[in-house]
């Protein structure tokens, strides 16, 4: 019998909005970041992961990287 594959967000503490721990976000694909502190929620973006940075664009030749590292990330 063979397992179904599926692209699906894997299974794993979220909130009820689908946010899910930065640790668990996919390299090179666009998502939905934020910070969500104790000094509330900003710096909410798209971004795409190249290793430990973070880029605007999914081309890190292209686009820019941010000077900090989001908490939280969802499929945009």
């Amino acid at each position: 019998m063979s397992e179904k594959v599926t692209n699906e967000i894997p299974a794993g503490p979220q909130d009820v909005h689908g946010w899910l721990p930065i640790s668990s976000a996919p390299e090179r694909e666009p998502v939905r970041t934020k910070i969500d502190d104790e000094h509330g929620v900003r710096n909410e973006a798209v971004l795409t992961r190249h290793g430990r940075l973070w880029y605007t664009d999914p081309r890190p030749k292209v686009g820019m990287y941010v000077y900090y590292s989001p908490t939280h990330w969802r499929r945009p």
